[in-house]
């Protein structure tokens, strides 16, 4: 929809998001349009929103593959993608406590791999570090990696998290 300004100028179009109208340079130009729906402002906002739900889906096949590994474990059937989003990103920073890398695919993996699987016995790794630990072959987790992990975890809970020594 189209209007024209008052003062005879530019010629105003609506847009379907904000539902405002505003000037053509408001909007991006595109050749195979002949409607111009969103303003630049709300594409840019619904770009960020599509930016935001992809970089949690790695989260989400992180949950699910870590609930295959640890079947019967109680405590998987309550955790979510957000609690393990937040693990990953506030907790280990999402990097490899052995190596520091953050180049997909993380793992979150036991630590001690004779415990059950608890947030205080969680830690992130690679996932060819993540099977030589499995193995017992790979490099020692080193405790202070994982105690500091835990007192992450802790302040932002707020206490110490269910199953660990922190």
């Amino acid at each position: 929809m189209c209007v024209r300004t008052p003062d005879g100028g530019d010629t105003l179009h609506y847009c379907t998001a904000c539902r405002t109208h505003r000037r053509r340079a408001a909007f991006y130009a595109s050749s195979l349009a002949n409607r111009i729906h969103l303003c630049r402002a709300c594409a840019a906002a619904r770009n960020a929103a599509a930016r935001r739900a992809n970089q949690r889906r790695p989260h989400y096949r992180m949950l699910r593959s870590l609930r295959r590994r640890e079947r019967g474990c109680p405590l998987l059937c309550t955790l979510a993608e957000a609690d393990v989003a937040a693990l990953v990103q506030d907790v280990f920073a999402g990097r490899s406590v052995l190596s520091g890398r953050s180049d997909p695919p993380l793992v979150l993996t036991r630590w001690r791999r004779d415990a059950a699987f608890t947030v205080g016995n969680a830690v992130l790794l690679t996932a060819d570090e993540a099977a030589l630990h499995a193995r017992g072959r790979g490099a020692p987790v080193p405790a202070s990696a994982v105690r500091a992990a835990n007192a992450e975890w802790a302040r932002l809970l707020g206490h110490a998290p269910c199953g660990s020594d922190a």
